[in-house]
């Protein structure tokens, strides 16, 4: 057997007490199309990070063409043959699609001329990608889908022999990833290089690459052909299914969240769209929440891994709140599951006090329209952010002052807030310590993962200024506060629109759209 092009040998990574990557290994050799795929929060982005260069281990060793890496920046890892993309394509937006390939060229790819000389220019890099006819026209103006494609030039420009794929079929329709399938086996197939492809779409994946490793908890769980991981009872448990005794019920009513999106967004444009997206062997329906009765008649709202896009669904007891009389299943769900949210945020981690200041963005979501009326209850002066579309919502339901993101930077308007409370965290945490009065305090409760390692691992270390993210614990002792407060007007759970279970699709592209204020359920 081939010596492997990469190693990774007992690489582990912590973040302070946690333990996000235990003792991976993982070899790959010449010309392997190899998938990773696990459950979010399984450690495969981290992972990834470390194989690039992008993150040092804590412990373990990293190893290309036997050269020990560990430790080294992402350029070192490049100038030996390992090239990555990332999540959000990283692109020189102001620079023409063939000037971000020819920075590729000159500054990685210069060092590894004689790695693999198929492409003469920029030019032939973009051909090669169908983006021919992008090769003038600025990154910025491009389609999402095609800047992934540019940021894959950019990675074959640096001459790599290991490339490095992190989540490239996000975003796309049924068509781009068809496109995009077809691409990455045409890089192992002409270009001769060893691929690593990180996904979601995990039916795509598992019919493109010929080796899968799964990882859960931070280690790996299963590692061998495709056929035979998709058939192994602990990947179908850890994918498919909470895998614990609970309680059947019938799903009566589903929110469609917008973390659901990434994993339906090749589905979207199919007139017969298919929920399961993980294939026939490896089922995986999305949603993680539903309304319903159980088969003693209780009517209760649940929390789920998966499952919730359907009329049946399983969830663990810990997870199951009865719903009280006189409250239909859509409101449940906004009180019970979102209200329990914003409740924890100002009961058990902000504590804002009457008169502070707080910031909220997201703020005409189902969790941020209800912070806002919580803040204001509490006397607070609020400031919503969120798109155009929605300041007459937010400023119905009582916030003080509203942003349109599209428009202004809140962290750029000359305000000091008491209290920043992000719950789409879309950039780094360290933006908002200019907006934070003297004690001030940032919590993140939802977004990328950058600012959220931003504000877990450097936030407690910060005086003064306090970054945290907030981790909800759900308790069936609070719902009573919670549904007190819906009684006495406090709060008033706002549910947008609601849609069949056949028109899912129709509730996704709401979502998506961003014009949905409050709650959008399906009721099957």
């Amino acid at each position: 057997m081939a010596d492997p092009l990469l190693s990774a040998r007992g690489v582990t990574v912590r973040f302070g007490g946690l333990l996000a990557v235990d003792e991976m290994a993982l070899d790959v050799r010449a010309r392997e199309l190899i998938g990773i795929i696990g459950p979010n929060g399984a450690g495969k982005t981290t992972f990834f990070h470390t194989l690039s260069g992008v993150l040092a281990p804590s412990a373990g060793r990293l190893l290309v063409h036997g050269h020990d890496l560990t430790g080294q920046a992402p350029h070192v890892f490049a100038a030996h043959g390992v090239a990555r993309t990332f999540q959000t394509p990283r692109v020189f937006r102001d620079m023409t699609a063939r000037a971000n390939v020819t920075f590729a060229l000159s500054f990685a790819g210069r060092r590894r001329r004689h790695a693999h000389d198929v492409f003469d220019d920029a030019r032939s890099i973009l051909r090669f990608l169908g983006l021919g006819d992008d090769a003038d026209r600025v990154a910025g103006a491009l389609t999402p889908s095609r800047q992934r494609l540019l940021e894959v030039g950019m990675a074959l420009g640096a001459r790599p022999e290991v490339l490095l794929l992190d989540e490239v079929a996000a975003g796309l329709t049924e068509r781009e990833l068809e496109t995009m399938v077809a691409l990455i086996r045409r890089v192992r197939d002409e270009l001769g290089l060893a691929v690593v492809w990180i996904e979601h779409a995990v039916r795509a994946l598992m019919g493109c690459v010929e080796r899968v490793v799964v990882l859960h908890q931070g280690r790996k769980l299963a590692d061998g052909p495709s056929a035979e991981v998709a058939r192994d009872p602990a990947v179908h448990e850890v994918l498919a299914a909470p895998g614990n005794p609970g309680i059947a019920e019938e799903a009566r009513c589903i929110p469609v969240a917008a973390d659901d999106l990434p994993g339906l967004v090749a589905l979207v444009e199919r007139e017969d769209v298919d929920l399961t997206v993980v294939g026939p062997e490896v089922p995986l329906v999305l949603g993680g929440e539903v309304a319903g009765t159980t088969p003693d008649g209780t009517r209760v709202v649940a929390l789920l891994r998966s499952g919730g896009y359907a009329e049946y669904a399983v969830a663990h007891e810990a997870t199951v709140f009865p719903i009280p009389d006189g409250v239909d299943d859509g409101t449940a769900l906004a009180l019970i599951i979102q209200g329990l949210t914003a409740w924890h945020l100002f009961r058990t981690s902000a504590k804002l006090a009457r008169g502070e200041s707080v910031v909220i963005v997201s703020g005409a979501g189902g969790v941020g329209s209800l912070a806002v009326q919580l803040a204001k209850a509490a006397g607070a002066e609020v400031t919503a952010v969120d798109n155009g579309t929605k300041q007459e919502f937010l400023r119905g339901i009582g916030a003080d002052h509203v942003v349109d993101y599209e428009r202004d930077d809140v962290t750029e308007l000359g305000g000091r807030y008491d209290l920043v409370l992000d719950l789409a965290a879309h950039r780094s945490a360290f933006t908002w310590r200019r907006v934070l009065a003297p004690e001030g305090r940032y919590l993140l409760v939802g977004g990328d993962v950058q600012p959220l390692l931003q504000a877990a691992v450097i936030g407690p270390a910060l005086r003064h200024r306090r970054l945290r993210v907030l981790a909800v614990r759900f308790r069936a002792e609070d719902v009573a506060p919670v549904l007190d407060l819906w009684s006495d007007g406090t709060l008033t759970p706002v549910i947008d629109a609601r849609f069949a279970l056949d028109d899912v699709v129709d509730a996704l592209r709401r979502v998506g759209k961003g014009s949905a204020c409050g709650k959008v359920v399906v009721l099957p």
